[in-house]
């Protein structure tokens, strides 16, 4: 194990298994090769639990849908069809511009 990892899980053993994180306690599990017999039993509770799978929620309002991405190509294209020079102009120029001309 390297200096900085040893050091970390010196920190980590000098906690009760209450005080753990879930980052120190996932820390422990993947270094658990590294215990002694007496520190597997001290924090067997740690060692034996299962990792909790993290729900992630996201909430999109009805009414709206993600944005969709529209390549630079395109958007020279689209902006040609419309009448606007695309040369030497950035994306969000190009952008402003066809809205412009879009909401004449």
């Amino acid at each position: 194990m390297n200096p900085e990892a040893q050091e970390v899980l010196n920190k980590i053993l000098a906690k009760s298994p209450a005080e753990l994180n879930r980052a120190e306690r996932d820390f422990l599990r993947a270094r658990r090769s590294y215990l002694k017999p007496v520190q597997v039993e001290e924090y067997k509770e740690v060692l034996e639990e299962k990792e909790k799978p993290v729900k992630v929620v996201e909430q999109v309002a009805d009414d709206t849908q993600p944005p969709t991405y529209i390549s630079t190509s395109s958007l020279q294209l689209k902006a040609t069809e419309l009448g606007i020079n695309p040369r030497k102009k950035t994306r969000e120029q190009l952008e402003e511009l066809i809205k412009e001309a879009e909401n004449k």
